[in-house]
């Protein structure tokens, strides 16, 4: 979603942009996101504002919370990025289906997972029977041989 939506990340694109935008039209594609990518979204969009923000002022031992929580730049950031959740992100893909309990579970037994939020994700991808388009290099320890797994597809050198 940072590719695709912010214009300071688009430098970063390794073509995942190029890659929806040209299957917008068409009908067979459905892109569907969860709350779970939509929180990552805000939350990386906030972290490196924040770290801009830090830049700009030349602050030494930057704090998030501390240094760029309480300003008026954040504001900003907050309302810029909510609108493109709304106006963007919510316009080109449609909410996944809630996930059931059964695969909540397995994302909080699954031994393996560090990152509860990627379980998530391929908990809900499992559910739903939908592939996953990342360049989070977390999602490599994810292996493709159990039956029920999704595809995970990535555009990364």
């Amino acid at each position: 979603m940072l590719y695709l939506i912010d214009s300071i990340q688009q430098k970063n694109d390794y073509g995942y942009s190029d890659l929806i935008y040209n299957s917008v039209s068409d009908r067979r594609v459905k892109y569907l996101v969860t709350p779970y990518i939509i929180s990552e979204y805000i939350n990386r969009s906030y972290r490196i504002a924040g770290i801009a923000f830090s830049k700009s002022r030349n602050i030494k031992n930057y704090n998030y919370k501390r240094d760029f929580r309480s300003t008026d730049e954040f504001v900003k950031t907050r309302k810029y990025v909510l609108s493109s959740v709304q106006n963007e992100i919510l316009e080109l893909c449609e909410l996944s289906p809630v996930l059931k309990n059964e695969y909540i579970l397995s994302a909080i037994d699954n031994p393996f997972s560090l990152d509860f939020n990627d379980q998530l994700i391929i908990s809900d991808a499992i559910q739903n029977e939908l592939s996953v388009i990342t360049h989070d290099r977390d999602f490599e320890k994810f292996s493709g041989s159990d039956i029920q797994f999704p595809k995970i597809f990535t555009l990364q050198k």
